[in-house]
């Protein structure tokens, strides 16, 4: 229910204003706040607040850290005060933890604000303890008050009260005169004082926090409250309702490891009050408002938090974000939701981070920024150690009062890791390479962990330990990195022997290296060149090519002979069949071999599994004729071709004849080819039987690759 503001003096002021010169002073302002503001008035452009002071959810958290954050915490929530912010936080803590906080307010006096201590199992669930004294800074005020005097006709305006202002000495405003400044300041002090407060309220919470998932990234936690109040639950000596109740709340928070763009997001849902009711007992004279129940409104908070270790060594970043909603039908739609911001950089190995932040309430009086500072003994938050955390909260609109809040914690015991180390290798190929010539080496890399792997190194380093090249990255390794010997500036290395390791970090923390290996970067020195001796060289294997061609050729002529000795001796031989005598001209082409020859093609079956892909009759450079047989030979001993291309010559010259001047044979063997080109006496001998293969052969012309072939090889 909305509340204005008064603007009218109702017949209640006129019982507490007796006459034009009554004077206001502290022994009727409380009256006199409750005369003005306990009836129908108007309010400014300020929505009014709710009735029920207790439920009102402008108080100020828990833990000097996330105060210096600007309250935003939610998403983060990694030490014990996510009791207050967040319980499922509580899984992702490391260690127990209890911690204490206090602050100062009005005149400076010290109070404890905050109390907690948790307890951590092997599997990562939480049980924790705490006591809470929220503050509630003081509420809304009205920016205007209106309106007109309901008792106007019983009193005319020249015997109108009139309303002496304390602090302004012979100074009396008449009460019609609403828009005085200085009224008006009065008036909403007396509603800041008497009719919406600040205050404290006492609240004993349980919590019980437990992960979700194997790998602990999702997690769910519960708060168990009861509400009371004692001495304290006061303002400027008004003792408010004494107060008891109970509450519920339920978080959830989820983390994804990054790859890229940090190291870590996490997102939280906090929802404070899910269940909640609190019972009030009416004090003094005031018991009307005895055995009265409230049920508490629902609070429900989402938070982001963005962790990075990026961009500065030996740094860590947070930063955070809080979105508000509460679902209370007391308050204005403009009051509904809040924002809030905050970062933080953790430096010296996590020892110390400044922050700050800012808050937006759901009320624009209620703004405020905030900064902080901590302070821990341990490098790491999974060490046991001591922190210290201030935070200090600037004045909002509405409150001219600044905060000053102390948080000290302790850390120990906790989860016993058992770590498991990313297994890891890295290989280089080859071992001794030489730069300068244009060569590079390969290293091959591989790392595996349960956890996943966050990031690595590959570092080579030189004789004095300086690391003179690197290789990092975030996520899995590469298999290969080319490397062609040059450092970190890409300058090329000496020559000399240097070390390499790999070095792997999972997503749990752990990390391996793999044994240090040596690799070495040498260039060849290039001999003198000694003319001299180059020519002596050259002139030795030329001597010695004139030899062996000397030699050749003698041999060449010496198988010549002998081949024309053995044609002359059968040739002499009446009693060889006339076919094989060599006639002193060519015999004309048969009618069978001139059709193969007008096709220009000669297709045969195969003879010794040969294959002949193609045969042709052709005129020499001589202007003879000439049968030549192209084919792949599927041997791979020369002799075994040779033999081939024998039988290829046999078989074409029983159908060919001596209607040709020779036979030419090529046979293909991979990228090589013989070559044999035979008289076609010689070739009629071999069909006819009178010579064998290797007379054949030995009596031809045959080269490799277009050069002679010595007779050993044949």
């Amino acid at each position: 229910m909305k509340r204005s503001v008064v603007a009218a003096a109702m017949v209640a002021v006129a019982a507490v204003l007796l006459h034009a010169n009554t004077t206001v002073n502290t022994s009727n302002e409380e009256d006199l706040a409750n005369a003005l503001f306990g009836n129908q008035s108007t309010w400014g452009t300020v929505p009014a607040p709710p009735a029920n002071n207790f439920a009102y959810p402008g108080s100020i958290g828990m833990g000097a850290r996330a105060l210096g954050m600007g309250e935003a915490f939610v998403g983060l929530a990694d030490d014990v005060s996510a009791t207050w912010w967040n319980p499922s936080g509580l899984v992702q803590t490391e260690k127990n933890e209890i911690q204490w906080m206090g602050g100062d307010r009005i005149n400076d006096e010290l109070y404890t604000g905050f109390f907690a201590a948790n307890y951590m199992l092997q599997n990562r669930m939480n049980f924790a303890l705490s006591y809470d004294r929220p503050y509630h800074p003081t509420g809304a005020i009205p920016d205007v008050i209106a309106g007109t005097y309901s008792g106007g006709t019983n009193f005319p305006a020249p015997s109108a009260p009139l309303v002496t202002v304390p602090g302004v000495q012979g100074y009396k405003v008449s009460y019609f005169d609403l828009d005085d400044t200085t009224l008006q300041a009065y008036l909403k002090d007396l509603y800041r004082k008497y009719i919406n407060p600040a205050f404290q309220e006492d609240t004993m919470v349980f919590t019980f926090a437990t992960p979700l998932t194997p790998d602990n990234n999702l997690a769910m936690g519960i708060n168990v409250k009861y509400f009371f109040n004692d001495g304290d639950y006061s303002a400027d000596n008004q003792l408010l309702d004494n107060v008891s109740g109970y509450g519920v709340d339920l978080g959830f928070m989820y983390r994804y490891q990054l790859q890229t763009w940090g190291r870590q997001l996490s997102i939280g849902v906090d929802l404070t009050d899910i269940a909640g009711q609190v019972r009030f007992a009416g004090t003094g004279s005031d018991s009307s408002s005895s055995g009265r129940e409230v049920s508490l409104p629902t609070i429900a908070t989402m938070g982001l938090a963005w962790e990075s270790a990026e961009f500065f060594e030996h740094s860590e970043l947070n930063l955070t974000t809080d979105l508000t909603y509460i679902n209370d039908s007391e308050f204005d739609e403009n009051q509904d939701y809040r924002v809030n911001l905050g970062g933080e950089m953790w430096f010296f190995k996590h020892r110390l981070a400044p922050r700050a932040g800012y808050e937006v309430y759901f009320n624009r009086q209620l703004s405020r920024p905030t900064v902080g500072i901590s302070f821990r003994t341990a490098d790491k938050p999974e060490k046991n150690g001591l922190g210290l955390d201030y935070a200090y909260m600037f004045p909002a609109e509405n409150d001219d009062t600044a905060m000053n809040w102390f948080s000290v914690s302790f850390r120990w015991g906790g989860l016993v890791k058992t770590p498991v180390l990313p297994e890891v290798s890295v290989t280089l190929d080859p071992p001794i390479f030489a730069p300068k010539r244009g060569e590079t080496a390969t290293f091959t890399l591989s790392a595996a962990s349960p956890n996943g792997i966050d990031r690595w190194t590959l570092s080579v380093i030189d004789r004095n330990n300086q690391v003179v090249k690197t290789y990092q990255d975030r996520g899995d390794v590469p298999a290969q990195i080319v490397w062609g010997g040059e450092d970190r500036q890409y300058r090329p290395l000496p020559d000399g022997e240097y070390t390499f390791l790999l070095t792997a970090t999972d997503h749990s923390g752990s990390s391996s290296s793999t044994a240090v290996q040596t690799l070495k970067i040498y260039t060849p020195r290039e001999a003198p060149v000694h003319h001299e001796e180059i020519d002596k060289l050259r002139s030795l294997i030329n001597d010695q090519d004139s030899r062996d061609e000397a030699k050749d050729q003698e041999v060449r002529s010496a198988s010549l002979k002998e081949l024309q000795n053995v044609l002359n001796k059968k040739a002499s031989n009446q009693d060889l069949p006339a076919i094989a005598k060599a006639p002193a001209e060519p015999a004309p082409v048969t009618p069978y071999a001139e059709a193969k020859a007008a096709a220009g093609s000669f297709d045969y079956p195969r003879v010794n599994d040969v294959p002949f892909p193609k045969s042709e009759m052709v005129t020499g450079d001589d202007g003879k004729r000439v049968f030549q047989v192209r084919f792949a030979s599927q041997a791979d001993q020369p002799r075994q071709i040779l033999k081939d291309m024998a039988d290829v010559v046999r078989v074409a010259a029983s159908d060919v004849g001596e209607s040709v001047a020779r036979y030419e044979v090529h046979a293909t063997y991979g990228n090589r080819e013989f070559r044999i080109v035979a008289p076609a006496s010689a070739a009629i001998s071999l069909t006819r039987g009178l010579i064998s293969r290797e007379q054949f052969i030995e009596n031809s012309a045959v080269t490799l690759d277009g050069s002679p072939l010595s007779p050993s090889y044949r």
